[in-house]
């Protein structure tokens, strides 16, 4: 049901824009902020949010982790300039699995994107 939905959802392509630089997201991890992709997260949202849990009451900020940090300083790594753009062409629907080696993630479907 949940692909059937995103199938069925008015979501279009977007260009996901990365930087200005690498920042830190919470204590231990550090990403590249994305931005440009907020419409296409809201519309997948709307039509998701009927299923599993509620949809947190945060607001999204688009990111992409880099890393995540289990000893040290993110001192290090933050404040890199980074600058790209790119094409979102699909959203896919991923399950994620945790494990002694950390997570996994697999794709359940691939809506493509017009």
């Amino acid at each position: 049901p949940v692909a059937e939905a995103l199938d069925a959802a008015p979501l279009a392509r977007a260009t996901a824009v990365l930087g200005p630089e690498v920042t830190p997201l919470g204590r231990r991890v550090v990403c590249v902020p994305v931005a440009g992709l907020d419409d296409l997260a809201a519309g997948a949202i709307a039509v998701t949010a009927r299923f599993g849990r509620p949809p947190e009451p945060r607001p999204f900020h688009g990111h992409l982790t880099l890393a995540r940090v289990t000893r040290g300083s993110l001192r290090d790594l933050v404040g890199e300039p980074i600058s790209a753009r790119f094409g979102v062409r699909a959203v896919r629907l991923v399950r994620s699995r945790l494990g002694p080696q950390g997570a996994r993630y697999d794709d359940v479907h691939v809506r493509r994107l017009r």
